[in-house]
């Protein structure tokens, strides 16, 4: 950690120092290896032990986002992160050109050989799926009051929970990541039939690079609806009739990486204390993006898919 606390001098035009310092040339300064992807450049974190590319510079180098650890902000803010000082001492780096020398902590770039099989693993599993139109996955789906054409994205195997257990009838959809390709699967074990999920510890597990992908119910739009969990997110295409992608869990939302054509996000949240916090903590990663986006809950019932089974049975 770098001492470096002067007192900052005189007052600063901050909304100056943004316009003509960027986070490009401070993260250049920094020894930071950078790549262009599209109007974008991405770079690995460095404020956290990153192996992959997942802090994103965009909007001409003024802002700056970590899908890993969550940080991002504008000049000021990488600065503040850097060299762990205050907002008057990052400021004051800037307009006096004075930021030290920094050398980062080393970065692991060992290949993680377990994650890549597990890849190699989500691949074969959808390979070998088959649509879900009449399978035990259809079943699933239609007995949570969803009439909607099931989506391309969702097929249907039988699997075994474990490396030795008994095969499943199993709900699978495929995860994308911000390439539009497979990433990894979600598995939803169903009970024999299709009528609910298996009577096994965790029904839902998720197999392979889940950070940053989506279940995508429906191709990248301009409005887009995101939501935790998959039955939600057909709940919510159905009702709605707009694109939807599902994030394969409340601490995946706020890493969702869109395309450029994405403007718009609602982010469909759980009633409760948990689902409110991830949400509005997701809205505000989107917005760090310059995504215009707000949440939304459900009036009555816990969830959305909740919300619709009770509107069925009343």
């Amino acid at each position: 950690m770098i001492d470096f606390n002067p007192a900052p001098r005189g007052r600063f035009d901050t909304d100056a120092l943004r316009r003509n310092h960027s986070v490009v040339d401070q993260a250049k300064a920094a020894g930071i290896k950078l790549e262009r992807a599209g109007d974008e450049l991405k770079a690995c974190c460095p404020f956290h032990n990153d192996r992959s590319p997942s802090m994103t510079i965009y909007r001409g180098g003024s802002r700056w986002y970590c899908f890993g650890c969550g940080k991002g902000g504008d000049v000021v803010d990488f600065l503040r992160e850097l060299h762990k000082v205050d907002f008057k001492t990052a400021a004051a780096m800037l307009a006096e050109r004075n930021a030290p020398a920094v050398a980062l902590a080393p970065i692991d770039h060992t290949p993680s050989k377990a994650k890549e099989e597990r890849i190699e693993d989500a691949r074969a599993i959808w390979r070998n799926a088959v649509p879900a139109l009449g399978t035990p996955a259809e079943t699933y789906l239609r007995s949570r009051g969803l009439d909607l054409a099931i989506p391309e994205t969702i097929r249907f195997a039988r699997l075994s929970y474990g490396n030795h257990g008994p095969l499943h009838p199993c709900l699978v959809a495929v995860i994308t990541g911000p390439d539009n390709r497979l990433a990894g699967v979600q598995r939803t074990y169903l009970a024999d039939g299709g009528l609910g999920k298996a009577n096994v510890r965790k029904p839902k597990l998720s197999l392979g690079r889940i950070s940053g992908g989506a279940i995508r119910l429906a191709p990248a739009a301009y409005d887009l609806m995101v939501c935790e969990g998959l039955e939600d997110g057909l709940t919510l295409q159905q009702q709605h009739g707009i694109a939807v992608w599902v994030a394969a869990g409340a601490g995946n939302m706020p890493k969702m990486r869109f395309p450029s054509i994405v403007g718009r996000i609602a982010v469909g949240g759980d009633a409760d204390d948990a689902g409110r916090t991830s949400a509005d903590t997701a809205v505000s990663a989107f917005r760090s993006l310059g995504i215009i986006s707000r949440s939304f809950f459900p009036t009555s019932g816990k969830d959305f898919n909740a919300e619709l089974m009770g509107r069925a049975s009343a």
